[in-house]
């Protein structure tokens, strides 16, 4: 287009099409600096992660109910076959009991308890036949719900990250000369007074997000049985594991085999040190600072941990004391399940930031 016929254009142009089309531009521009102007406020676009974020929660949410009522149910064919096999071999017991006060001469009642613990000889085999075969699908189950009750927490816990970003921009962004200079004109375009603040749907998104770290800080930390040992889900720099709970252990302590999936690396400047295994014998290690360990929705930043080396492969990880001693805690082996509180005086239950 010629300059004479944009210069014609713009003069059949009205003055209502041209603050339309200014109307417009100032609003990509604030678009572009982050700014999103609605009908009735002007708001940073990052608001958005949020809520966008809190909607994803109600399905994690769903998938944590299934995984748990899966567990739970799995956990109840557990206790059911552990009972019918202790019932049945305490009867056993009296039976053989009654067995050795029968004169052996009394040869249809020695037949009649023989039968009968033979009975229940055959029920125990198929219970530990179906123990076995269930342990199998078992430790799936548990794993699958300790997964998705990781990601559960982990998202909770991102989206207070992305909450206190927002909250921190909102700290600067409405100070920036830029952007004063272009609401400023918006302004005066429609006779209106344009202000750069929290929106009532992001400060509803943080109430909601409360509401719902609330709810997942106020559960106790499920631990699991192995043998004589109780075991809880850590996540390290990211990564998931399990790990014995051990308040014994000065240093949360990693198998050298275990640490390199964990992505945890050992460099050449890091202190060497000795450690003492459980059975008495001393081995080299090496002392790392973990980025970051949660367990649950409690947050430790830079923890002390002891790398194991390569001959202590049959070690288990451990968590000791430089994640724990952060907290007064509490283990019920009976449930089994831990509680932890912070030791800086912050509420019960608070995660780490």
């Amino acid at each position: 287009m010629s300059t004479l016929a944009f210069a014609l254009l713009t003069a059949l142009l009205s003055p209502q099409d041209s603050d339309a089309s200014r109307l417009k531009e100032l609003k990509s521009e604030l678009k572009t600096q982050g700014v999103r102007v609605a009908a009735t406020y002007v708001a940073l676009s990052c608001e958005s992660d949020l809520r966008s974020g809190l909607a994803k929660t109600n399905k994690l949410k769903r998938a944590l109910i299934k995984a748990e009522k899966e567990l739970a149910a799995a956990n109840l064919q557990v206790s059911r076959n552990k009972l019918a096999t202790t019932q049945l071999t305490q009867a056993n017991a009296e039976l053989n009991a009654r067995l050795a006060r029968i004169s052996p001469t009394d040869v249809v009642a020695n037949n009649k308890l023989v039968g009968m613990i033979n009975t229940n000889n055959a029920q125990l085999k198929l219970l530990d036949d179906q123990r076995r075969q269930f342990d199998k699908g078992y430790s799936r189950i548990r794993q699958a719900a300790d997964q998705v009750r990781e990601d559960y927490v982990g998202h909770i816990l991102d989206l207070r990250k992305t909450a206190n970003k927002v909250t921190a921009a909102y700290q600067t962004k409405p100070n920036e000369e830029t952007i004063q200079s272009l609401l400023k004109e918006l302004g005066k375009l429609t006779g209106k007074t344009y202000e750069l603040s929290e929106s009532r749907a992001f400060q509803t998104a943080v109430k909601q997000l409360s509401k719902l770290e609330k709810t997942v800080l106020s559960e106790s930390i499920p631990l699991r049985k192995d043998g004589d040992t109780l075991c809880a889900t850590v996540v390290i720099n990211g990564q998931a594991c399990d790990m014995v709970v051990d308040s014994g252990a000065t240093l949360i302590a990693l198998p050298w085999k275990i640490a390199r999936e964990l992505k945890v690396k050992v460099k050449p400047s890091d202190k060497p040190i000795k450690l003492q295994l459980a059975d008495g014998r001393t081995i080299d290690g090496t002392m790392v600072v973990l980025e970051s360990v949660r367990v649950g929705g409690f947050v430790v930043e830079k923890v002390e941990a002891a790398i194991l080396g390569p001959e202590a492969r049959f070690a288990s990880p451990l968590l000791g004391m430089s994640f724990l001693k952060n907290f007064q805690f509490e283990i019920k082996p009976a449930d089994p399940a831990m509680t932890l509180v912070r030791v800086d005086g912050t509420t019960k239950n608070r995660p780490g930031r």
